[in-house]
């Protein structure tokens, strides 16, 4: 479980246009913890989200996030030996086909 303190160890510019008590507000605040801290965060807050979750954890929210960007979940297929075709952001992602590479 989340508390404002467990929040507090996190860098200050992941919570940039809200509050932390309003993150603790969610219904499940894990999706989004795990989405900023993949996206914007340093590498001390994935330390941390590590320490405090698990892996197991961050993998699981990872792969039910489909609007997680690319690169993070690569990140996330390749420290836990999870295959890219499982993140449904990667399913998305093919289904939605742009002119630009990106």
């Amino acid at each position: 479980m989340l508390t404002k303190e467990n929040l507090a160890g996190f860098s200050k510019h992941l919570f940039w246009d809200t509050k932390v008590n309003e993150v603790l507000k969610l219904d499940d605040p894990l999706p989004f913890l795990v989405q900023r801290v993949l996206e914007y965060g340093h590498i001390n807050d994935w330390f941390y989200l590590k320490d405090l979750i698990g892996l197991q954890e961050i993998t699981k929210v990872a792969k039910s996030l489909r609007t997680l960007e690319f690169k993070s979940a690569k990140l996330v297929a390749t420290v836990s030996n999870e295959p890219i075709e499982n993140f449904a952001c990667y399913t998305t992602r093919q289904l939605n086909p742009s002119f630009w590479n990106s």
